[in-house]
């Protein structure tokens, strides 16, 4: 994530552009999980007030419109706030739903396509 280089010291700069899609932080319960109801819990928890502040004191925007990232002067999530040009909250501005399924079929069938061939490739060349 920039961000993080970004608190490593890296100087680097965020630049949003224009259709910027959102990624909230991913979380999952994954099968075969040994304390499934302990995993929930805790993702019950990060959906709460208390959760969602845990993010966003770390920088990361909340999932839920209610929440805006602020924090104190200098404060990593006040620093998060300026590295992304002022932005609060993912919901602060338009969100869109930009996705083509055109598009996005004949990039996978392109993908499938080149990542097919370097796996044949690669198994004839284990097969010598």
């Amino acid at each position: 994530m920039a961000f993080e280089e970004k608190l490593a010291g890296f100087d680097i700069k965020y630049v949003a552009p224009k259709n910027a899609f959102v990624t909230p932080e991913p979380m999952a319960i994954l099968a075969g999980a040994r304390n499934p109801k302990a995993a929930r819990a805790f993702i019950e928890f990060l959906l709460t007030e208390r959760g969602q502040k845990v993010f966003m004191e770390r920088g990361l925007f909340s999932v839920n419109p209610k929440y805006k990232v602020q924090g104190a002067a200098g404060s990593t999530a006040e620093t998060a706030v300026e590295f992304t040009g002022g932005v609060r909250s993912y919901f602060d501005g338009d969100v869109a739903n930009v996705y083509d399924e055109a598009v996005a079929a004949r990039r996978s069938e392109a993908l499938k396509t080149r990542f097919r061939s370097d796996i044949e490739a690669k198994w004839d060349e284990l097969k010598k």
